[in-house]
């Protein structure tokens, strides 16, 4: 067989689908790079999506979520329920409402000029509230009272709302009423001023019956707002160790007892009468439990007699009229307005005889 059959066979055999060893190994070497290519891009396309999972979260947050600059959350006083936007003014409020008693032996009420004591500090203020913020906040004296005195370091971290307590635009004008109204009502139950007198149905009587706290002389004219007076004014510290719940509702710890409430002052009084918690602490505390009776001038004239030792005249007795509470301020206009009444009156019948 000559060169140009055996050629001839080659072709024969390669037109029929038979490959040469030439072919084949070409063959494989294109297959296995398209498959080495495959992967590659498999491994890359894994990699992108490895990342891209990674860093996703942080940055397709929805807009919504996003905090903006500057924002300030809503928070709520726990012992109180005083309520803000921003926790700017929450410490100050602490120190001022809720604990100044802490500094009352060591700060004087008035003086020229407060003086910081604490080593290598030369600050100084005109002003006692200032001097105070001072104490409490730079040198954290203000913790450190609180766990000496057993309160629970949680007060010193206001509760976050949603602001709720404050109006927003949507507000009916009925709404706004309402709001307004039990924010009243609240205020003047909180405050044991003589004004709240008139809010809690207890009005004067006209025996202009007044009476005089121990402690500080105040004149309140019914014994609802003396005792506001005496507990909320002198004795609150008694009962700084109980804070709210996480809801911002103080609930009664004693046994069978379901009182609760979201209001700090009422609960207190609530402790202090009711189950007769202020007799006892002051008892604890050594002092004299009928300190918290008051002095009672009026029509039923009687002092410290009364329950069995006497005392000197107090000097708020013989303050001006213009020194008086509102409530007394009241009744004397209206006594002023009947007599006013009686004389007209009086001129009329004398014209008609």
């Amino acid at each position: 067989m000559n060169s140009e059959d055996i050629g001839g066979g080659c072709v024969g055999m390669s037109l029929m689908g038979e490959e040469s060893p030439a072919e084949k190994l070409a063959s494989s070497l294109l297959q296995f790079h398209h498959h080495a290519q495959q992967q590659q891009l498999n491994h890359h396309v894994q990699q992108q999506q490895q990342s891209f999972l990674a860093n996703s979260p942080s940055s397709l947050l929805p807009a919504p979520t996003r905090l903006p600059r500057g924002y300030k959350p809503f928070v709520k006083c726990r012992l109180c329920g005083k309520a803000w936007k921003g926790k700017d003014n929450f410490f100050t409020h602490l120190v001022s409402t809720h604990f100044k008693y802490l500094w009352a032996n060591e700060v004087p009420r008035h003086a020229e000029m407060f003086h910081c004591k604490v080593q290598d500090c030369n600050y100084q203020s005109k002003y006692r509230y200032n001097f105070l913020f001072h104490l409490a906040g730079k040198h954290k004296q203000l913790k450190q009272k609180l766990a000496d005195e057993g309160v629970p370091l949680e007060v010193l971290t206001p509760l976050e709302t949603d602001g709720s307590e404050f109006e927003t635009p949507l507000d009916s004008p009925e709404s706004i009423r309402n709001k307004l109204l039990n924010s009243a009502l609240n205020s003047s139950s909180s405050s044991p001023s003589s004004s709240s007198c008139f809010s809690n149905g207890a009005i004067p009587t006209e025996s202009n019956t007044k009476l005089v706290c121990r402690v500080c002389s105040k004149v309140s004219l019914n014994h609802t707002c003396h005792r506001q007076h005496v507990v909320g004014k002198h004795f609150q510290h008694f009962w700084a160790h109980h804070v709210a719940d996480s809801m911002g509702i103080f609930n009664c710890p004693h046994h069978d007892c379901p009182y609760k409430t979201p209001n700090r002052s009422v609960f207190v009084i609530h402790l202090a009468y009711v189950h007769q918690e202020l007799k006892l602490k002051i008892a604890e505390s050594g002092q004299d439990p009928t300190i918290i009776l008051p002095d009672v001038f009026g029509k039923r004239k009687y002092r410290r007699s009364s329950f069995g030792f006497g005392g000197p005249s107090l000097p708020a007795l013989t303050r001006a009229p213009m020194n008086l509470t509102m409530a007394a301020m009241v009744e004397a206009a209206n006594a002023v307005r009947l007599a006013a009444g009686r004389i007209s009156s009086s001129v009329c019948h004398s014209k008609s005889i």
